[in-house]
């Protein structure tokens, strides 16, 4: 009997965690899946989406999967799955799929040193999806917008954290805020940023900043940020005021080139 041992946190399980469960089934007799703790997962990324009997339920109910085993993984392995496995069966193969690639396993001395093939190909060659990525857009407020995306990392009411990501040749409109204050720390990418100096956004300035550079934007003075480059530009934008929402945005049509120093 050819047997295969996968493992994981699986939290939450994803289309390619079943993308690979399908493909085990197909190719090898018996498929056995090792889950990882609640403790591990808290190290891992701070604390479990999912409890552990949660995770194991669901695990148990997809019909590729032969048998759960939860791992004592205090040293970041599933050597002890593998073990089992060797205890029952003789033909024994340890795989995973996505980023998993050979060499890229802590169980690799174990592997070696006990005849255990490694089948990295499981799922394909590339991650289908994350389970982490999947939580942080999920916890994440993400919207949309012709010019890019925006998303919210944190919101206390009266400071609100966002990332704004400017796709290349694209525009904010132009703008001022009448209740709330901005800082704008640029993280990627080159972005040219136009302001006023007054509050009816007559005067008209242009400035460049670069990665780790700062801009800092008062409240009602009329702004407005800019990708001219090919690359894409991410911006982390502090908002600190009595009126940190979206409702608090006045756009205009900012004043023609005249404006602008030569």
């Amino acid at each position: 009997m050819d047997v295969i041992v996968l493992s994981g946190g699986f939290d939450p399980v994803h289309d390619g965690h079943i993308s690979m469960f399908k493909e085990a089934a197909q190719k090898y007799d018996y498929v056995i899946v090792g889950l990882n703790s609640d403790d591990w997962l808290t190290r891992k990324k701070g604390r479990a989406f999912m409890t552990y009997d949660v995770r194991k339920a669901i695990l148990q109910s997809i019909e590729y999967i032969d048998e759960v085993i939860g791992m004592n993984d205090e040293d970041g392995t599933c050597c002890d799955v593998l073990e089992y496995a060797l205890s029952t069966h003789t033909n024994v193969s340890f795989g995973n799929g996505g980023d998993r690639a050979e060499g890229n396993f802590p169980e690799l001395d174990y592997c070696n040193q006990n005849d255990i093939q490694i089948d990295d190909t499981l799922g394909g060659s590339s991650k289908l999806n994350s389970s982490s990525e999947i939580l942080a857009q999920w916890s994440f407020q993400l919207s949309k917008r012709d010019w890019g995306l925006w998303k919210v990392l944190a919101d206390y009411k009266t400071v609100k954290v966002k990332e704004l990501i400017v796709n290349p040749h694209s525009e904010l409109s132009w703008q001022s805020h009448e209740n709330r204050n901005e800082l704008w720390f640029i993280r990627q990418g080159t972005a040219t940023i136009y302001y006023s100096s007054d509050d009816e956004g007559k005067d008209v300035f242009v400035t460049t900043k670069k990665p780790t550079q700062t801009m800092s934007i008062p409240q009602r003075k009329w702004h407005q940020l800019v990708n001219e480059t090919d690359e894409l530009v991410s911006v982390i934008e502090i908002q600190f005021g009595t009126d940190c929402n979206e409702s608090d945005i006045l756009r205009a049509v900012r004043p023609a080139g005249d404006y602008l120093p030569s």
